[in-house]
Formats: structure tokens, sequence, C-alpha cells
């Protein structure tokens, strides 16, 4: 699963001042890799083909991004 997001310097600032990734209240930040310009990976953690989340992207200085996925089904 991942996150795209500009590769531009704001959007690049954004990505450096993430403070937590949420699903449900619970932080899972330690689980995304944040490296590369313009993407938020996982691995998806084990979660089912066809779930849908909703994950609060939070980020020092900027107003919460809130995403929706789907993990593709195989």
């Amino acid at each position: 699963m991942a996150f795209f997001f500009s590769a531009d310097a704001d959007g690049e600032a954004w990505r450096t001042n993430i403070t937590g990734i949420f699903l449900g209240g619970t932080d899972y930040f330690q689980y995304f890799t944040i490296n590369t310009a313009g993407i938020i990976a996982t691995d998806n953690l084990g979660w089912s083909a066809g779930s849908t989340f909703t994950f609060t992207i939070k980020s020092n200085g900027y107003n919460d991004v809130v995403k929706t996925v789907t993990i593709p089904s195989v």
C-alpha cells in the first residue's frame, strides 16, 4: 500500500514533519517507509485483500491528511 503526494519542496517539508499515521486511534507510523520523494509505503501488515482503511496522517505545521485506501484483491 502506498500514499502518493507532491514531491515538490512543500510536499517534502510536509513529509519530513510527519509525526503519526493513525488508523482507528492507533499510530502505525513505525510500519511505514517515508524515505522516497512523493511516496509513503507499507507492506500492508497482513491486511486482507479487499479491506478498506481510512488513515489520518499528522504532520507538524500542516492540516491533517485523511487517506482512504482499499487493499487490492489478488
